[in-house]
């Protein structure tokens, strides 16, 4: 993740949803979208929870959780 590229967005996001966290098939990085109303401080809050993730490799483990599931569910 050390030389990953993240792009942030302020953006409409629907409900209670602070943040979203998509990776890039394109440049293996991230697209982190933050919802507008958030105050500046709820914002840097929700960036940081977003980060979590992404430094934690989140997505690498879900993945490789889905590939066991496939491979021993068949």
């Amino acid at each position: 993740m050390s030389n990953a590229n993240v792009y942030v967005y302020r953006v409409s996001l629907p409900g209670a949803v602070h943040e979203m966290v998509v990776p890039n098939s394109e440049d293996d990085g991230y697209s982190v979208y933050i919802a507008e109303d958030l105050d500046d401080d709820q914002a840097r809050s929700a960036y940081r929870h977003a980060m979590k993730h992404i430094t934690g490799q989140h997505f690498e483990l879900a993945e490789a959780c889905r590939a066991e599931y496939i491979a021993h569910s068949s």
